[in-house]
């Protein structure tokens, strides 16, 4: 009645993603069902023109039968307004899946393409084991995700499918419109490699649609 927003979800009984990753990487095909489930929320999230802006394995709660919840909407934004709905601090974000934009503090570019670079940098670590950029100075982590490259996750793990490598690095790339335009489409490209069909963020060339369609 007093015209202040909250949020309501159920009781939860699982383990944060942060907890599991602790313990490395895990495999493909659980890393892409965690990110489609997490991707499904966030992109009703923006239908109802909520931005989280602190997306991280430590707000994804799975439970007991492997179903990926997104909690801690505490620095959620009003997209359509452009006002912050809550703030904690003055750097809004967690720096190791801070976007480029986040950690500059251009909040006029702050936007969906912010939740799908979170989106991206959490899928690099479930694939990886390892955080995009992770310095043990905070002002060292920003400066890395403003200015750096992360390392390939191929690099890190031969096992991960190149598909996979290339929709994680487009949802991260560095200009906002760069990435993904919307959950959407990177919700399709985890589909469409699931699916074992060509993905959307890779250069379509006959052999490489062939080798999907003929697997």
């Amino acid at each position: 009645s007093a015209g202040n927003l909250f949020y309501i979800m159920d009781l939860i009984e699982g383990s944060p993603l942060a907890a599991i990753l602790r313990n490395g990487a895990i495999n493909a095909s659980r890393a892409v069902r965690i990110l489609t489930q997490v991707a499904s929320a966030i992109e009703y999230a923006h239908k109802n023109d909520i931005v989280h802006r602190d997306l991280k394995p430590s707000n994804i709660l799975i439970d007991a039968r492997g179903e990926a919840f997104v909690a801690d909407f505490g620095l959620a934004r009003d997209a359509a307004f452009k006002e912050d709905l809550t703030v904690s601090g003055h750097l809004l974000g967690t720096p190791a899946y801070m976007s480029p934009e986040q950690a500059r503090g251009d909040t006029a570019l702050i936007g969906e393409r912010t939740d799908i670079y979170a989106l991206g940098a959490i899928l690099y670590e479930c694939l990886t084991g390892h955080r995009p950029f992770d310095k043990r100075s905070l002002v060292e982590t920003i400066y890395d995700v403003i200015h750096r490259e992360p390392a390939a996750p191929r690099a890190l793990n031969r096992l991960i499918p190149l598909d996979l490598e290339i929709i994680c690095r487009k949802a991260m790339a560095k200009e906002p419109d760069r990435r993904y335009g919307t959950v959407r489409a990177f919700l399709e490209d985890l589909e469409r490699f699931e699916e074992g069909r060509p993905i959307r963020a890779r250069r379509p060339t006959v052999a490489y649609r062939l080798s999907r369609w003929t697997v």
